[in-house]
């Protein structure tokens, strides 16, 4: 028997917040993003992007729950941890692995 499709909830503790960020821009690119401390070197981060004048569900959700938190929008909330992010692969500064490159036959 095939499983069902499940949903997905995460829940998130005001004192793991390290980042948070909400923009709207002109030309109508907007972006919501959270990242979070969920233990020694393990960290998690949302992103979501959207275009248009609306504002989705997700970017309401956070909006909310920084202001009942006391957490300001854009502002790293806890710098020492969020460089560390910043520093491990899992802040994106590593760089992705190499494609392997084909080897060109020769003509004999």
């Amino acid at each position: 028997m095939a499983a069902k499709n499940k949903g997905l909830a995460i829940n998130i503790d005001k004192d793991e917040v390290m980042y948070t960020n909400i923009s709207k821009s002109k030309d109508g690119y907007n972006s919501a993003r959270i990242v979070v401390k969920r233990g020694d070197k393990e960290y998690m981060s949302i992103s979501y992007e959207w275009e248009g004048d609306g504002v989705p569900a997700f970017a309401m959700d956070l909006m909310g729950f920084m202001q009942a938190n006391e957490i300001e929008p854009n502002t790293v909330v806890d710098e020492v941890a969020y460089a560390d992010y910043e520093k491990s692969a899992c802040g994106g500064s590593a760089k992705a692995p190499k494609k392997e490159k084909k080897e060109k036959k020769s003509k004999k």
